[in-house]
């Protein structure tokens, strides 16, 4: 199935009817207090989801909010009727356009479904997708196996450093991986493309990559890169941006189509005085020019946006004053 490939072309179809994203000169986002939108019926279009660390102290943000592409808050509760969602972290555009959100509460670990979104831009909680096999969730992808071509979601596991794996339906369908005691895993990537499926290791500074359809673990395709935590994968261009929480911060870019040799050749590099610990990655593509990469950068609380094509530093999209608390991940919605 080319379930990836499907959902890309959605939102760029949608992104291309879309107005210019982002600017082109430095400039620090209007500081502004927030303003609770309420259920009403919201222009069309794709947007911006992010997701916080939550908790369970009553300033603690454990919801969604949803941006438009040029920064304008459009909602502080995405999520409605789940009464327990806290530290959410990865969110994930399901098959049928509801949502998957991995709930990272080390006593309620979990991933819950949300409905498509609806007019008044909500998504109402379905009920929870998975419950075992998790142990403080951080990644989340869709991808596949060869049985059957079957197509599967994969989570990662912090507290108990394993990848697990489950149906479509939710259904536990046991470890892809255990990983030695103690390793930090973060983001998960799936290149629907070549079958190859990417992990932020962070305790073996690497992103490992397990062929899905030879059903190995592939040294040749991963490659070093210090602390890394937020992966996303550009699928039309075939490029992996990886986020190093490195001294200092980077953002890379890598070349991982069929016809690259070995490890992924470097395409690009993104820093900024303002980038510290890069979490959730997102690339955007406006009606015209090139691509705009958005990095969530949690040690500043900011979104910044970056040329794609250049590495250059574009601007603060928005800045720590416009978050309630610390930023996690980030999704393109395309309602």
């Amino acid at each position: 199935m080319r379930i990836a490939v499907l959902l890309v072309a959605l939102v760029c179809a949608l992104l291309l009817s879309a107005a210019p994203v982002l600017g082109r000169k430095r400039q620090q986002a209007t500081t502004r207090r927030h303003v609770s939108i309420g259920k009403q019926p919201q222009a069309a279009g794709p947007r911006i989801y992010i997701s916080f660390h939550g908790g369970g102290k009553g300033s603690d943000v454990n919801n969604v909010w949803s941006f438009s592409l040029t920064g304008e808050l459009l909602s502080q509760a995405v999520l409605e009727g789940d009464a327990v969602a806290q530290g959410l972290r990865s969110l994930l555009l399901f098959t049928d356009g509801s949502m998957l959100a991995s709930n990272a509460n080390k006593d309620d670990s979990r991933i819950a479904q949300y409905s498509p979104c609806g007019a008044d831009g909500t998504r109402k909680y379905m009920g929870d997708f998975a419950t075992i096999g998790l142990a403080h969730s951080y990644g989340l992808a869709l991808g596949s196996v060869p049985q059957g071509n079957e197509s599967v979601v994969w989570a990662s596991n912090q507290d108990t450093a394993d990848i697990a794996q489950f149906s479509l339906s939710g259904q536990y369908e046991g470890q892809l991986h255990q990983f030695a005691d103690g390793e930090e895993l973060r983001s998960l990537a799936f290149n629907d493309q070549t079958g190859v499926l990417y992990v932020a290791d962070e305790t073996q500074n690497a992103v490992l990559a397990y062929d899905s359809r030879a059903q190995v673990w592939n040294s040749s395709l991963s490659f070093s890169v210090t602390d890394p935590v937020g992966l996303y994968l550009d699928a039309p261009r075939q490029l992996l941006y990886v986020g190093s929480n490195d001294a200092p911060s980077a953002v890379f870019a890598y070349d991982v189509s069929a016809s690259a040799a070995g490890l992924g050749r470097l395409t690009q590099t993104f820093k900024d005085r303002g980038l510290s610990h890069p979490a959730g990655l997102l690339v955007v593509d406006a009606a015209a020019g090139s691509p705009t990469l958005l990095a969530l950068s949690q040690d500043t609380n900011t979104l910044l946006a970056f040329d794609a094509a250049t590495g250059a530093f574009i601007r603060v999209v928005i800045d720590a004053d416009q978050f309630d608390d610390t930023v996690e991940q980030i999704m393109l919605s395309p309602c």
